[in-house]
C-alpha cells in the first residue's frame, strides 16, 4: 500500500508494470509460447486482475469522496446565500418605513372582490391577496403586517 501524497489516504501501487509492445511483439511472432512462459503469463494475468480489483475500489473511494465533497460545496453556497440574504438593504429599513410599504402595496387588497366568477380557486385567490403574501415572507414582516389594522381591510 502507498499513500497519496496529497491527501495521505490509501493507495495502491499496481502490481502489473509491462511494456505493451513486448507482448504486441510477442503476439506477432509465429512461435508460441516456451514451456516457462505459461507460469509466466498466468501470474501477469493474476497480477492484471488484482490490480483491476483495486482500480475499481479506488474509483468507488473517490466517488465516494466526490459525493462528500460536493455535498459540501453544496451546503457552502447554501451558507452564503443565506449570509447575503442577511445583508439585503430591505433589512436595514426601519419598520415604519417598511409599513408605509406595506400599506401602499396593500392600498387594493380587495379581499372583497373574491367571486365566484373567478377562474382561480378560493384558496388559490386568498393566497395571492398582499397582505397574505406580505405577511407570510419573514417573522418581522408578519409582526409588521399584523400591526397595521388598514392593510387587512
Amino acid at each position: 500500500m502507498q499513500f497519496c501524497s496529497n491527501c495521505k489516504q490509501n493507495s495502491f501501487a499496481p502490481r502489473l508494470n509491462l511494456d505493451l509492445s513486448s507482448i504486441r511483439e510477442k503476439l506477432r511472432s509465429d512461435s508460441g509460447p516456451t514451456s516457462v512462459q505459461p507460469g509466466e503469463f498466468t501470474s501477469i494475468l493474476q497480477n492484471a486482475q488484482r490490480d483491476l480489483d483495486d482500480y475499481d475500489k479506488e474509483i468507488h473511494r473517490l466517488e465516494s469522496r466526490r459525493m462528500v465533497l460536493i455535498a459540501q460545496q453544496e451546503r457552502t453556497r447554501e451558507i452564503m446565500n443565506q449570509v447575503q440574504c442577511l445583508l439585503a438593504p430591505i433589512r436595514k429599513l426601519p419598520d415604519e418605513i417598511l409599513g408605509c410599504v406595506f400599506d401602499e402595496c396593500c392600498e387594493v387588497n380587495r379581499f372583497s372582490s373574491i367571486g365566484v366568477d373567478s377562474p382561480a380557486g378560493p384558496v388559490e385567490r386568498l393566497r395571492t391577496k398582499p397582505a397574505l403574501v406580505l405577511s407570510s415572507v419573514c417573522s418581522r414582516w408578519r409582526r409588521i403586517g399584523l400591526s397595521l389594522p388598514q392593510i387587512w381591510a
